[in-house]
């Protein structure tokens, strides 16, 4: 598997995620934006040899996250 299909496989299923989780009931953006905050902090704790694939894997997550709340915000942007 080539890394930039690893990445593309970790975006997806963090996306698809993200997406069931924004269905359920009891659904909260806060609980997304602190998750999306933390994968920021863990992504520069890297520098002590995390590894190119596991960096990509991370940045893939943060990637999907930041899409999420952008859709979010413009379903939500439409509801008005």
């Amino acid at each position: 598997m080539h890394i930039s299909d690893e990445n593309t496989s970790v975006y997806d299923s963090v996306a698809a995620t993200l997406e069931e989780r924004a269905a359920a009931p009891g659904f909260n953006i806060e609980d997304i934006r602190s998750e999306l905050d933390a994968l920021y902090r863990y992504s520069g704790l890297g520098w002590a040899g995390r590894g190119m694939i596991k960096e990509q894997e991370i940045n893939s997550s943060i990637m999907a996250y930041e899409v999420f709340l952008v859709r979010y915000r413009e379903k939500a942007d439409n509801k008005v």
